[in-house]
């Protein structure tokens, strides 16, 4: 009997603990689903109270649909953002953020409680002013909104100081399109997580597809820090091209070759400092091919700067500097070729030596103004079965017409000399040759007038 009604006891126990039990499980899917259902319907008001306490962006912001859940995440589709000037335009047909879950519930939301921001496939369109200030954008603390000290006049610092943000933003699939002065920046296929802290940095890990305006390349990748502690904002960021095709600066060349790049930029946001390293496999410009080019780059308040540049050129080397800019396309470049072989320049086995170069190019920006020029000694040699000490002279290249004047070979029997002769398409044509007699002095005209070698 005793165990009777142990066992009963036992059992009713048992089913008592499974009751309660069962009971708090509904009870806590109940809420549940209450809570998303407050959630979602809470969406449409989050949204709009996170716009209208939101002082960053001027202009109308709309949104096609929006949902959200108790673990803090806001789905949005169709999101369009345009300010009231129309120099930005930013459309993001799927993306999201996150926020504490019990703001969620409670309503109480704002962008600073924003903790992620996903967008996929946006498109954004943005327009620099000349202090690199977003146009549209309001991100200042309310400390930082003093009138400029007139002795720092155009050196403000970009307004990236936005107000007590903690927040991560993860761009996927992005194209975006950027303004600055006539610049034009186009990135394509952009993955980029950002990581903003107000009161300390900018963490920037990004890479790109192709890539066009200003430069056209096959990809960027861009990583690093920008210190917000820094008044001028302080950039420490590793920075690379793939595949930069020359020609799209503008230089008048039609450089087709491309270029890959490594660099890092400092100093300040507003005008920052990019110097690296920069390598070609090949550079064919009209009347000359350097292969294996590497040397070192800065780029600096739109201008481009080169220096210790080396390379292969016609079976000798070359050192090489030069500067770019931007903007006015006007450009200069020097190079000195040391043990240059004379008949690989000049397209013939007949000629046999080793030729110093020294090489200008000069353009002003427009492309007509474009000239290559210079000067050049070779040492002892031989051209056919004739022998010579030297052959000097200068040159003019333009329209893929390489000129030579002043040509002047010293031989053991006097100086052969030539006012002019020019390589064509890879041709030599060869006008009047004379030939001096060092004893007498007196020239002699050869019959070699316009051959073709």
């Amino acid at each position: 009997m005793f165990r009777k009604i142990k066992n009963y006891t036992i059992t009713h126990t048992h089913k008592r603990v499974a009751a309660v039990f069962f009971g708090i499980l509904a009870a806590c899917v109940a809420t549940f689903y209450i809570l998303s259902y407050i959630a979602s319907v809470h969406a449409a008001t989050i949204f709009n109270i996170m716009m209208a306490k939101q002082k960053v962006l001027r202009g109308e912001i709309t949104v096609q649909r929006l949902s959200a859940n108790i673990h803090g995440k806001v789905t949005f589709e169709n999101l369009h953002w345009k300010d009231d000037e129309g120099n930005n335009d930013i459309v993001i047909p799927e993306g999201s953020f996150r926020v504490r879950p019990w703001d969620v519930i409670t309503k109480n939301i704002n962008t600073h409680t924003v903790e992620e921001l996903t967008l996929v496939n946006p498109v954004i369109v943005l327009s620099f002013d000349d202090h690199m200030h977003i146009q549209g954008f309001d991100t200042r603390k309310e400390a930082d909104k003093k009138p400029p000290d007139p002795k720092n006049k155009g050196k403000k610092p970009p307004n990236l100081r936005m107000k007590d943000i903690d927040c991560k933003l993860i761009l996927s699939n992005a194209t975006i399109k950027a303004y600055y002065k006539t610049r034009i920046f186009l990135l394509n296929e952009v993955e980029a997580n950002f990581r903003y802290k107000s009161n300390e940095q900018i963490v920037v890990n990004l890479v790109t597809g192709e890539f066009g305006g200003v430069l056209v390349g096959d990809g960027v990748s861009c990583r690093g820090t920008i210190d917000l502690k820094t008044p001028d904002q302080n950039c420490n960021l590793n920075f690379s091209t793939k595949a930069l095709d020359p020609s799209s600066l503008g230089t008048g060349l039609n450089i087709k070759d491309k270029v890959t790049t490594i660099a890092h930029i400092s100093g300040p946001l507003a005008g920052p400092l990019i110097e690296g390293k920069l390598q070609m496999e090949q550079l064919r410009i009209p009347g000359l091919v350097f292969s294996n080019l590497t040397g070192d780059y800065k780029y600096e308040d739109g201008v481009i700067s080169a220096d210790n540049v080396q390379a292969k050129v016609f079976g000798g080397t070359c050192d090489a500097k030069g500067n770019f800019n931007i903007d006015t396309k006007a450009y200069d470049v020097d190079v000195l070729g040391h043990d240059l072989q004379g008949g690989i320049a000049a397209h013939t086995l007949k000629l046999n030596c080793e030729v110093e170069l020294d090489l200008k190019m000069r353009c002003n920006g427009d492309n007509k103004s474009t000239a290559t020029y210079g000067s050049f000694t070779s040492g002892k040699g031989t051209y056919s079965m004739v022998q010579f000490d030297s052959i000097s002279g200068k040159f003019h290249n333009q329209f893929n017409t390489l000129v030579f004047t002043d040509v002047e070979i010293d031989t053991p029997f006097g100086d052969v000399t030539s006012p002019r002769f020019t390589i064509v398409k890879g041709k030599l044509h060869l006008d009047d040759v004379y030939v001096g007699n060092k004893d007498t002095g007196q020239k002699r005209q050869l019959t070699v007038v316009k051959k073709h070698v």
